[in-house]
């Protein structure tokens, strides 16, 4: 599907522009007959990251159990896929911002080495994502 645009150009442009969108914070909308490139939200719920993601929630839970703590370890592990890809963070980083368990105490830090699942590239993105995870954060505490 092609759709024009109008634009100002200072030089001289092709009659047909192609844009590429290579990024998957942005998504492409028709509103009205006219197009749109509109910036999408960090997810905050588990739901908004499948949907961030394109992941079916429904078909992780092929056993129907959504309470058992395995389930809910998948669950922060693809809210922190969400995050890492909304940032496009590859998981190395010069300093890791972490979360971790420390005497069954949820605790952050910051470490310039770090083997940690749940690791960030900034104070502020981690400390965003134990806001909106923290009750999920809770239930996993055992595996942090």
């Amino acid at each position: 599907m092609k759709y024009s645009f109008k634009t100002f150009f200072t030089q001289a442009a092709p009659d047909e522009l192609e844009l590429v969108i290579d990024n998957s914070n942005y998504q492409f909308e028709i509103r009205d007959g006219k197009p749109f490139i509109i910036k999408k939200s960090l997810p905050k719920t588990f739901k908004e990251c499948c949907e961030y993601l394109n992941i079916d929630d429904q078909q992780l839970y092929v056993t129907g159990y959504k309470s058992d703590i395995t389930s809910k370890f998948r669950e922060l592990l693809i809210c922190r896929n969400a995050y890492w890809e909304y940032y496009n963070y590859d998981g190395f980083s010069k300093n890791y911002y972490i979360i971790f368990n420390y005497n069954n105490t949820l605790t952050q830090g910051i470490f310039d080495y770090t083997n940690a699942f749940l690791r960030f590239p900034t104070k502020e993105i981690r400390d965003e994502f134990v806001k909106n995870f923290k009750p999920l954060l809770k239930e996993c505490l055992d595996f942090i």
